[in-house]
């Protein structure tokens, strides 16, 4: 049973030269247009009680992925982590599901639900129509999955890194 688990929010989703430099953005045959990503909050914690009583544990608040896309072109959000939390090495990646959910101003979208990954769980995909830059928003809710199996000393942690591609 875990005491208290966070998670927290590393944005890796900013076009190459933005106002963002720490991005990671690209895609064949070229680069998605993308601009202003931001997420908050910028960590969500979740208290672990009894596994018997819940097994899932939903998290503190719901994180919100905010962008804009310029050009037309087709777009998915990923969300990646490492394999275990940290203070927590019984504590897998995989207990932790994202569940997305999105409003779109241009074009389409279509969002999903996924166990947390390594590699990176797409939880979104759609198509930007627009001319201009146009906004859209991914509320994205944290669930954990609570075991006897998870043997937690102290607080854990996991970083979320969120890609946009296109």
């Amino acid at each position: 049973m875990l005491p208290q688990v966070f998670l927290a929010a590393i944005l890796a989703a900013t076009p190459q030269g933005a106002a963002h430099p720490e991005a990671i953005i690209g895609g064949a045959p070229r680069a998605l247009a993308v601009s202003g990503p931001t997420v908050t909050p910028a960590s969500i914690s979740f208290t672990a009680t009894n596994p018997d009583n819940a097994a899932t544990v939903t998290g503190s608040a719901s994180a919100v992925l905010r962008f804009s896309i310029a050009a037309t072109s087709n777009w998915s959000v990923a969300v990646s982590a490492p394999a275990s939390f940290t203070n927590c090495s019984t504590v897998p990646v995989t207990a932790v599901t994202a569940t997305a959910t999105c409003t779109t101003t241009v074009g389409t979208s279509n969002c999903t639900s996924g166990a947390l990954s390594t590699g990176g769980t797409t939880i979104a995909t759609g198509r930007h129509t627009g001319s201009g830059a146009d906004a859209y928003t991914i509320t994205i809710a944290f669930t954990l999955a609570d075991s006897w199996a998870y043997i937690a000393s102290a607080a854990c942690s996991l970083a979320v890194t969120y890609s946009i591609t296109g």
